[in-house]
């Protein structure tokens, strides 16, 4: 069952005095970003479906644009980065990789089932008993509960790590949020895949997400899956079979794009967030040698 809730997103505005007003319109301005773009996805009528997740991961290739101006608005680019706001950055975008490969494999679990009722659906008009034997409903890949690595920054060396740090937290946030309703909504197992669970940067705001999801159109090719065993086991006439069947088709075709269109949007972002990566490490790396 689809147990999807929309809720709105708001951050808490709280001006810092410790902060000069440029420091502080370019953080309410990022965090304004962040609400608005978050609200207009739960809007979405898509929403708890498969093609909602493409605009979700757009969304956070569009983020990760947004925070790097931020970085270069302040004046404070990657090759300043040093020890806890580095190191956090590095431990957070490895939780994300180890998210994206879960998200990639659940996709490709769901692409080789699909196959499977895509072939059973072919045997249907001459062998209805091997159809039957085939026809299975969508099962998604089970994973286990994981360790999600989570770092803190207590110290700053300026007042440009703090802001850049205030904003990662709310971008790591969304970060781990939509990964979890994606896995969530792509898999099944433990409601916490990776350990994304009891993270402080979850506050401020909330995606609606809840157990047992499981997107739109998997729950949509499964109740047809159910109907066509019933339509065979039954003897039901050959003209009912055939256009429960044909309708199948339909849904797993369009399955097959949506999975498609997923996974490209899923390895765009994979592949940003790996580039930042491994920038950054390169930064640590030619500091630590000129040193």
């Amino acid at each position: 069952m689809v147990l999807f809730t929309k809720r709105s997103t708001k951050f808490p505005r709280k001006s810092d005095p410790k902060l000069d007003n440029s420091q502080s319109v370019a953080l309410k301005s990022f965090q304004s970003y962040l609400s608005e773009s978050l609200n207009r996805l739960l809007s979405d009528k898509r929403y708890g479906s498969l093609s909602w997740f493409i605009p979700c991961f757009k969304f956070l290739q569009d983020k990760n644009r947004a925070f790097a101006k931020l970085v270069k608005d302040l004046d404070y680019p990657l090759s300043k980065w040093k020890g806890n706001l580095a190191e956090d950055y590095l431990s957070h975008t490895l939780n994300m990789l180890d998210a994206l490969n879960s998200i990639s494999s659940s996709i490709s679990h769901l692409g080789i089932s699909r196959l499977t009722l895509c072939h059973a659906v072919s045997l249907i008009p001459n062998s209805p008993s091997s159809a039957l034997h085939h026809l299975k409903p969508i099962k998604p890949r089970k994973f286990e509960a994981g360790n999600c690595k989570k770092k803190g920054v207590e110290s700053f060396n300026c007042d440009k790590e703090r802001v850049i740090y205030e904003a990662m937290v709310k971008s790591k946030g969304i970060d781990l949020a939509i990964s979890r309703v994606c896995l969530c909504g792509l898999s099944e197992g433990s409601e916490d895949h990776l350990g994304l669970l009891n993270s402080a940067e979850f506050e401020g705001f909330d995606l609606g997400f809840a157990e047992n999801l499981m997107v739109k159109e998997i729950e949509e090719v499964n109740v047809a899956v159910k109907e066509i065993e019933a339509d065979l086991i039954e003897g039901i006439s050959c003209s009912k079979k055939k256009l429960d069947a044909e309708e199948l088709k339909k849904m797993l075709g369009k399955l097959e794009n949506l999975l498609e269109l997923v996974n490209k949007e899923v390895n765009c972002f994979f592949s940003e967030v790996l580039a930042k990566r491994s920038e950054l490490i390169d930064c640590l790396r030619l500091s630590k040698s000129s040193s």
